[in-house]
């Protein structure tokens, strides 16, 4: 393999890793969460983190770790697998804790990026916030929370299949909350569940279990 092809290859592992870490955080519109200034950021830190390691490897390494990298291709393979994951896994380690205010706060290279997994976290939350409310106040106008709080979560579930039991319970336990709160009247209520689910499935099969179920959960 050339140069230039084994450096790639470690760089599209990093951010690829970066990429996984995201979606993950944004399952209900993962894009426009790739589409933040932090998020390039990010995915640049893990791609730059992966190609210093696989330079490390190949200044420091060479002839010790995969020996037949210079020749072989599938050695050279595995060195920039091993450069790529290796740097993930260094990038995310902490060196040790240190208690501060009765918290256990990490010191190593893992600050940088859960610092900047927060700065996503923010931009997102600013991007996507004005657009989810319209997105919910349309696709719930009309849903009565004590019709919808049961039927409509247990819908999405079995539309969606593969949700975890975790997070059945964990939004289980959020309209319970809802339910049982004195303080919001019925339409926050009805809003509230729809954002509760629209971080799970989504608005596209928000949208169509409510319209399916229409008859059951609206006046």
């Amino acid at each position: 393999m050339d140069s230039y092809q084994i450096y790639l290859v470690a760089i599209l592992l990093g951010v690829l890793v970066g990429v996984t870490e995201i979606v993950s955080r944004y399952p209900d519109d993962p894009a426009r969460a790739l589409k933040t200034i932090p998020a390039f950021i990010y995915l640049g830190v893990n791609a730059a983190a992966a190609a210093f390691a696989l330079m490390s490897l190949r200044l420091f390494g060479e002839g010790v770790v995969f020996p037949n990298a210079a020749t072989d291709a599938g050695s050279a393979l595995y060195q920039a697998i091993g450069a790529g994951l290796g740097a993930m896994a260094v990038l995310r380690s902490s060196l040790f804790q240190l208690k501060i205010g009765g918290s256990d706060v990490p010191l190593g290279p893992s600050i940088i990026v859960s610092t900047l997994l927060q700065a996503v976290d923010r931009a997102v939350d600013r991007a996507m916030g004005d657009a989810r409310a319209d997105i919910v106040a349309e696709i719930m106008k009309g849903v009565v929370f004590a019709k919808a709080d049961k039927v409509l979560p247990s819908y999405c579930f079995a539309l969606m299949q593969n949700v975890t039991p975790e997070e059945q319970s964990s939004v289980g336990m959020q309209v319970d909350a809802l339910a049982a709160d004195t303080q919001f009247d019925a339409e926050v209520k009805s809003l509230l569940l729809g954002l509760t689910l629209l971080n799970v499935v989504g608005e596209g099969l928000l949208r169509t279990a409510v319209e399916n179920l229409h008859d059951r959960i609206c006046d």
